[in-house]
């Protein structure tokens, strides 16, 4: 997925738009995307070093198979480091095995949004054994076969098949949830990762034209300094300015909030790139579409994405 080279850069640029289908009233909020473009904690600070403590005591209690208390200490981790994907990805192990998988889809969707997630032996190490890990899977594939139209607890297994490295047990959930839930963005991205073979033609069948072949012909624009408008996917306005001095300004305003980002530019033929000083690249191609305006579509997105248009 392009969006987890930047974390939540995509999101709070407005050029995708966050929407979590199975975000439910919960002791964390994830209507909106984790925040991972602030700057870095300090880790002196009385926060840090509490949310440090209480992440701590809940892997102990996790381990312990103490789940409930486990989740009380993550809380309090997140309550005082909210921006923490590894505390949040956490969050949802513990709602997996206290078998609350409607929780444990909202936290893991937010999760996924904006990174790659955990592997077997990041997860299976905060197991004491295999076989505790085991049984709250079996409980799981129970609970989805009982309510096989219940897409949260499919998102859940299919994240789950995923860190155990079993694609297409994870491939054949995420078409499931996709079939109960069209406007799961997340999803659709993960099972083009998991099944890429999924649209490959049959044996013996003509070979499809190359990625560069299909490539749409663009005309670089004649300039791109100055300031440029477009609407946000989601809503709202993106304001960008890129100076002669290579460097720009990317504003994003909607109802009750402002994020505004900084950094260098360059533009190569259709190419470019913008690096933000707090950390993320944005790699998009452009195309004039006219005069005073062009489009920015972000490489390596889904087909799917409509990108933005700027005007003057």
């Amino acid at each position: 997925m392009t969006s987890w080279a930047a974390g939540s850069l995509f999101y709070d640029t407005g050029y995708y738009d966050y929407a979590n289908p199975y975000c439910e009233p919960t002791a964390v909020e994830y209507s909106q995307p984790i925040e991972t473009t602030a700057a870095l904690p300090d880790p002196n600070a009385s926060a840090t070093m509490v949310a440090v403590s209480e992440s701590e005591r809940a892997r102990n209690a996790f381990y312990g198979g103490d789940y409930t208390t486990a989740l009380e200490y993550v809380d309090r981790a997140l309550a005082n480091s909210p921006s923490d994907p590894v505390l949040h990805e956490f969050r949802a192990l513990c709602l997996f095995a206290l078998h609350r998988y409607k929780d444990a889809a909202g936290t893991l969707y937010a999760v996924l949004s904006v990174g790659p997630g955990w592997d077997w032996t990041t997860m299976s190490g905060l197991y004491p054994n295999v076989d505790v890990y085991t049984q709250q899977l079996r409980a799981l594939e129970d609970y989805v076969r009982e309510n096989p139209d219940s897409p949260d607890g499919r998102f859940v297994l299919a994240y789950q098949y995923m860190t155990d490295g079993h694609p297409d047990a994870a491939a054949r959930q995420l078409k499931e949830v996709i079939r109960l839930v069209p406007n799961d963005q997340v999803s659709r991205q993960l099972l083009a990762m998991t099944a890429p073979s999924e649209a490959a033609a049959p044996s013996g069948a003509p070979s499809a034209p190359s990625t560069t072949e299909a490539e749409p012909k663009r005309t670089p624009p004649a300039s791109v300094t100055g300031h440029w408008t477009a609407p946000a996917t989601g809503g709202g306005t993106v304001e960008l300015s890129l100076g002669s001095d290579d460097r720009f300004t990317w504003k994003y305003t909607r109802p009750g909030k402002t994020q505004t980002f900084e950094g260098k530019y360059e533009l190569s033929g259709t190419t470019l790139v913008l690096e933000y000083s707090n950390g993320g690249t944005m790699v998009a191609r452009v195309n004039a579409e006219g005069q005073d305006k062009f489009s920015f579509k972000m490489v390596g997105g889904p087909p799917s994405d409509p990108g933005l248009v700027f005007s003057k």
